[in-house]
């Protein structure tokens, strides 16, 4: 039944020989903790959600030469990959002014190509690192994201 006033539902309630009408709608403090209560849950799975983040985060961090822990980079791997290649270039021409015969050159150039494989090794792994990093990123983002827009979430703010 709706009320002709106001348009709210209107339930008829019977008590012996007496009918009254109630309104079926939640009364407006009840609406407000209700939301309130979604909201401090809402915040909730968002903190922790957070905090398992960061304690994820730490597994990609690499450690630097001053012992700081910074988010893994390509574009430190593509450095790594150009120092290794003029620096073994530069070597070699090093090793080629200096070699008495070519034995001592050949040997020379060894060592170096080891030094660039190194450095081509170390640059793929970065390379690897930052990818899963970023992948881990994307993928908190989007948890988190799912959380704050989920249809129920903060409907007192009219999200959703």
């Amino acid at each position: 039944m709706l009320c002709q006033h106001c348009g709210s539902q209107l339930a008829v309630l019977h008590e012996g020989s007496a009918a009254y009408t109630e309104s079926r709608e939640p009364k407006p403090m009840e609406v407000a903790i209700e939301q309130l209560l979604e909201e401090s849950e809402q915040q909730r799975e968002l903190a922790v959600l957070d905090r398992q983040w960061q304690k994820e985060r730490r597994q990609y961090m690499v450690i630097v030469y001053d012992g700081t822990a910074r988010v893994p980079s390509s574009s430190i791997a593509n450095d790594t990959v150009i120092t290794s290649f003029v620096g073994g270039l530069l070597f070699v021409f090093i090793a080629w002014l200096f070699s008495d015969n070519l034995l001592s050159f050949v040997g020379g150039c060894l060592l170096i190509g080891l030094f660039v494989v190194i450095g081509l090794g170390l640059s793929r792994l970065q390379h690897q690192r930052s990818a899963a990093y970023q992948e881990a990123e994307r993928c908190y983002r989007r948890r988190r994201l799912d959380l704050i827009e989920k249809p129920e979430a903060f409907p007192s703010k009219g999200w959703g």
